[in-house]
Formats: C-alpha cells, sequence, structure tokens
C-alpha cells in the first residue's frame, strides 16, 4: 500500500530555513502575466575582485551544512545507492556542473551566505547556466520574513567544486528568471534562472537542453547537486557528514522520473536525500555515465516524501526547464555578451 503524507516541503537554498511557496490558488494561477525579469550582477573588473575576494576558505566553511566528518562511513549497500553517493564519474560533470555561492539579503540587512548548484549549458555566448530561481532571487515573503525581497549578491561559480581546492571561479554578468516569481513565489514552475558568466568557458564542454513538451513515461533522470546535507532526518548511516553530503563533492541520486503527486504542473522528480545546497542542480535525461552528458530537463526546486508501506521516502522535484517560457529566457541569456570577456 502506498500513499502520500501531507508534510511541508522546503525549498533547498537555505534548507529549512526556506519554505516553499504556497500551492498555487485560482486567483493567481489564471490573472498573472508573466515577463522576463534580469538583472546586471558584477559589472566591472573591481566588482569581480571584489566578489573573489569575498569568498575565502573561512567564509566558505562557515556557510550551513551538515558537520564534517573525516571518519569513513560504511560503504553504502548496492540497493541504497540510487538515492544518493558521491559522483566519481568523469567525462563533462566536472567542467560543467559546480557549485553556485551567494549571499541572500536579510531583513535586517545583514548578508547570510549560502550555495547552490548550476550548470553550463550549450549556448551561442558559451557563458550561460541554468539553476533555480531561488538560488538568484528571493521571491515574494511571507509577512515576517527574516529575508528581504531581493535579488541575491556575492554570486560565484565554481565548476567541478572539489574539497576547497583551487579551482576556475566565475562571477556572473547578468541574470534572468520569471517577473511571477518575484511577484507571487506561488508557482512551483516558476523556480528556474538562467545566469551569463562574466567571462566564457569556451574551452569547457557543455550540455544540452532541449525545449519541448515532454510526456510520461519520463524514464530514468539523473539528479546532481552539491548538497550540504540529508534530507529529513539527522542522521544517515551511510551519508551524514561524508564529503558528497556536506557540500564537499558533487552528489548524484538517480531513479525512475515521476510526476509530483500534489500537483499537475509538470513538476518531476525521483526517490533521493539530497536537500540543501543542491537546489538549481540539473535533472538529466538521456545521461551517458561514459561522457558526463546528458540533457537538462528540470532543476533541483525542493523536497517532498511519501509513505510507501510505512517507510517515508523523500523525493527531489525539478523545476521544469523545457516550456516555452525557459526558452525565453534561455534565448535572452545566450545572446548577452559576457560583460568581462
Amino acid at each position: 500500500m502506498k500513499h502520500s503524507t501531507i508534510s511541508l516541503a522546503f525549498v533547498a537554498g537555505l534548507a529549512l530555513a526556506h519554505p516553499a511557496p504556497s500551492p498555487p490558488s485560482a486567483e493567481t494561477t489564471s490573472s498573472y502575466t508573466q515577463t522576463i525579469a534580469s538583472q546586471a550582477q558584477a559589472t566591472s573588473v573591481e566588482m569581480e575582485a571584489e566578489i573573489q575576494r569575498y569568498w575565502t576558505t573561512e567564509r566558505i566553511l562557515a556557510i550551513d551544512h551538515n558537520p564534517y566528518s573525516p571518519s569513513d562511513p560504511p560503504e553504502i549497500p548496492p540497493e541504497l545507492r540510487p538515492l544518493g553517493q558521491e559522483y566519481s564519474g568523469k567525462g563533462a560533470v566536472p567542467s560543467t556542473v559546480g557549485r553556485l555561492f551567494y549571499s541572500v539579503h536579510m531583513a535586517d540587512g545583514s548578508l547570510h551566505d549560502s550555495t547552490c548548484t548550476a550548470t553550463l549549458l550549450r549556448s551561442q555566448n558559451k557563458a550561460t547556466l541554468v539553476t533555480a530561481a531561488h538560488c538568484i532571487h528571493t521571491g515574494r515573503q511571507r509577512p515576517g520574513s527574516e529575508m528581504s525581497l531581493s535579488w541575491h549578491a556575492n554570486l560565484l561559480f565554481v565548476p567541478g567544486y572539489h574539497d576547497d581546492e583551487p579551482r576556475a571561479n566565475f562571477t556572473i554578468a547578468r541574470a534572468f528568471l520569471s517577473s511571477r516569481w518575484i511577484d507571487e513565489r506561488e508557482h512551483y514552475v516558476d523556480d528556474r534562472a538562467f545566469i551569463v558568466l562574466n567571462r566564457p568557458d569556451a574551452t569547457a564542454p557543455a550540455q544540452d537542453i532541449q525545449f519541448k513538451k515532454i510526456d510520461p513515461p519520463y524514464g530514468t533522470r539523473y539528479i546532481m547537486g552539491y548538497t550540504r546535507s540529508v534530507a529529513f532526518g539527522p542522521k544517515d548511516t551511510y551519508r551524514y557528514g561524508t564529503p558528497a553530503f556536506t557540500g564537499r563533492r558533487l552528489a548524484v541520486s538517480h531513479g525512475t522520473a515521476e510526476d509530483w503527486w500534489r500537483f499537475d504542473h509538470e513538476t518531476t522528480g525521483i526517490p533521493s536525500v539530497q536537500s540543501g545546497g543542491s537546489s538549481g542542480g540539473p535533472h538529466f535525461a538521456e545521461f551517458d555515465e561514459q561522457t558526463g552528458v546528458g540533457t537538462v530537463v528540470a532543476v533541483n526546486s525542493l523536497e517532498d516524501y511519501k509513505e510507501e508501506d510505512g517507510v517515508r521516502v523523500t523525493w527531489m522535484l525539478g523545476a521544469p526547464v523545457h516550456d516555452e517560457f525557459s526558452k525565453g529566457l534561455y534565448d535572452a541569456a545566450q545572446v548577452v555578451k559576457p560583460a568581462l570577456s
């Protein structure tokens, strides 16, 4: 017997402190005409240098995460590996999937440092990434929220981030997302954004993206993210405190994708124990484990769970990026000339 349990899911950018939008109401779904919202980010060499200086090793290690444990955990049993394990493949992934650092403007005027995940796409400017909208902008906030309604600051993309090792890093020139995310933040499908690097990564491979309706059955999806914690629980025998679940290395999950059981609006996902920090990470269809190349069809957005035979199964759900409005965002981003190239 399978049944879903009503539970507050949350957007996984600021972990438990970042609640999911409310379910869309009839009023909000029928009357709003969304437009492309865009914001310049680092627009000068001086701003770029300031952001790069901001992200010191000490600051990165201070970002919220499960405590890191240097001891070796038990090996994950084969039947549990699809739920999440460290990504050990090669190919294109280390050059295209990376950690996205940013600072949230809080209501008291301070900044809260956090992280997400982003992916480099094939594009005209060789500098376009896809991630989650909540990794770029807070979206409309409920009364009393600790966060301000604002675009995030200090954005820095580090492809192939691994154990705090020095790596190439890129500031962001401009970001694009739906105005409906900013004004309402009640539509899970709006939780996607496209951003442009200040300097193109012209020598790197890139991941595919497609813009067409996808009907079930969806087949196998691989999802990746720099998760800083394990979902829905204080401990996990095999993953808690390990590098891939403290934001230090990339985690991967795979499984047969299904529609979200709560709402009918093209949100799909797979069972996964990835959590905060994995937001914006890619949902790959047709992923080739040998080449590390796939087609991005969604980005990590929120977690939910349902009980199956008395066992709680956590799911990572993705905001779709294959619809017509996503194509408009992508097209707007890919023609932007990197500001500092």
